[in-house]
């Protein structure tokens, strides 16, 4: 299966109502600060227990803890740029 595929796949997978009405809740401030909660978690180097830096050597470990966090974060911004356009382009 082909890597964009895969994530489509995995996306779909998550993308239920109660996904969907969490994704869409709370306000632009809200989703800001969402992002940056995420990210922190992100760059976090789970076998050392701390951020990570320049030059660090990320394994399979990172990735895999990683991963969820990304897919997460891809689901909610396509829901929500989906939701501003829908919006914004709605006739009046």
């Amino acid at each position: 299966m082909a890597r964009e595929s895969r994530w489509l796949a995995d996306l779909v997978a998550i993308d239920e109502p109660i996904g969907l009405a969490a994704a869409m809740d709370g306000t632009a401030e809200d989703w800001a600060t969402g992002s940056l909660e995420a990210a922190r978690l992100a760059y976090r180097e789970p076998a050392k227990g701390r951020r990570v830096e320049t030059g660090d050597v990320l394994g399979e470990a990172y990735y895999y803890a990683s991963l969820p966090i990304v897919r997460r974060q891809t689901y909610r911004a396509g829901a929500r740029l989906a939701w501003v356009l829908s919006d914004d382009l709605r006739p009046e």
